[in-house]
């Protein structure tokens, strides 16, 4: 309980993630331990995807289409348990501490395939919401998805009380 005592009071952020200490893996760094999970959550505690690029493109590229050099080689992976992700999170961590920023592209798509185009949708208020807004800003919705796991479009604290 001590060393546990110890990061519950830590100023950490990525700590604030986990609603039961016993689920943090000591062994494991804050950031592979943060990402892998909230792609865990996103999944619903059952599955995880995650996003890395690879070298070659998947598909034939059309004169319509512009390259971006991410899309096209994107390889997903695919977890049924946490400490799997968590394993090859940590082992592909610089992936996402590139200093391209395409780590964190890859985050944001590995959390959408986590979560699911649908249970994305149904997540929203909104019909026909979606995750950028003017300008190519994160909605609320998708800072959600990747600080809970889930694109809802409010904050709340899991309790809402409406008054009559």
């Amino acid at each position: 309980a001590g060393e546990r005592g110890t990061i519950k009071e830590s100023k950490d952020p990525t700590l604030l993630l986990y609603e039961d200490l016993e689920d943090l893996d000591l062994s494991v760094p804050p950031l592979p331990q943060a990402i892998s999970e909230v792609l865990w959550k996103a999944g619903g505690k059952k599955r995880a995807t995650v996003a890395l690029l690879g070298h070659e493109s998947h598909f034939t590229l059309y004169s319509s289409y512009k390259p971006d050099h991410i899309t096209e080689k994107l390889n997903l992976f695919h977890f049924n348990d946490v400490e799997s992700v968590r394993q090859f999170v940590l082992s592909n961590i610089q992936t996402f501490k590139s200093e391209d920023f395409s780590g964190c592209i890859l985050f944001m798509v590995s959390a959408i395939m986590s979560r699911g185009i649908q249970n994305i949708r149904q997540d929203m208020d909104e019909k026909g919401g979606c995750l950028l807004g003017a300008h190519g800003y994160c909605t609320q919705e998708l800072v959600n998805l990747l600080l809970c796991g889930v694109a809802v479009s409010n904050v709340f604290d899991g309790s809402m009380e409406l008054a009559s």
